[in-house]
């Protein structure tokens, strides 16, 4: 079962409809958007309505590890 969270920078999350890992890049209150980056590295920003709408976990942290040295 997903959870709501809030997008943290450097925080990686599964988006489990897409079964894809992202980590958020940087959150922009004064824009409302929040830019990630897909596992393959792909950037893209989106809104927070589209965030509240995404079926989300937190990564482990053992895997947040992992990625984070790629």
């Amino acid at each position: 079962m997903s959870r709501d969270y809030d997008p943290e920078k450097g925080q990686w999350y599964e988006d489990l409809d897409r079964e894809e890992l992202f980590k958020v890049v940087s959150v922009d209150p004064d824009e409302i958007l929040v830019r990630i980056q897909w596992l393959d590295g792909e950037i893209e920003d989106i809104d927070v309505d589209a965030w509240n709408e995404l079926d989300l976990e937190l990564a482990t942290s053992a895997l947040s590890q992992q990625i984070s040295r790629l």
